[in-house]
């Protein structure tokens, strides 16, 4: 497992969709409609990645608040944005480095970027088992 993941966006369908390929990815990840449930579970549970839909009721602005409780209680936590403006988000979040990526997401590309840390955590996996 690569580590849990958190989704944001209003569309259920979206969200049940980005929930199943992250699955098959290995990635257990929680579901939020809002802005209110995505920054509850930012601050009570840690991520390893977070694919956050920029134009979300109650997210005036963008998310940038919701991008800091989750850099504060997930630091290592790999944040993606989701949006079908994708110029808009990179001009509103761009002091905070966040790759924006354009709706409808190509998997194959969101599946690359995700290979680092896939990478990483096989490793980390592997070095625990050669000390057993």
């Amino acid at each position: 497992m690569l580590a849990s993941g958190l989704l944001l966006d209003d569309s259920k369908p979206q969200l049940l969709a980005c929930r199943d390929v992250l699955k098959f990815w290995g990635i257990e990840a929680d579901l939020a409609t809002t802005a209110g449930e995505a920054e509850q579970r930012a601050e009570s549970q840690e991520y390893g990645v977070a694919l956050l839909d920029f134009a979300v009721a109650g997210l005036p602005g963008g998310p940038r608040g919701l991008i800091q409780k989750l850099r504060a209680k997930s630091p290592g936590c790999k944040i993606f944005i989701l949006t079908a403006y994708p110029d808009e988000a990179s001009r509103t979040l761009a002091d905070l480095n966040i790759p924006v990526l354009e709706k409808p997401l190509d998997w194959e590309t969101f599946k690359k970027r995700l290979e680092p840390l896939t990478q990483q955590r096989l490793s980390r996996s592997e070095g625990r088992k050669a000390d057993l």
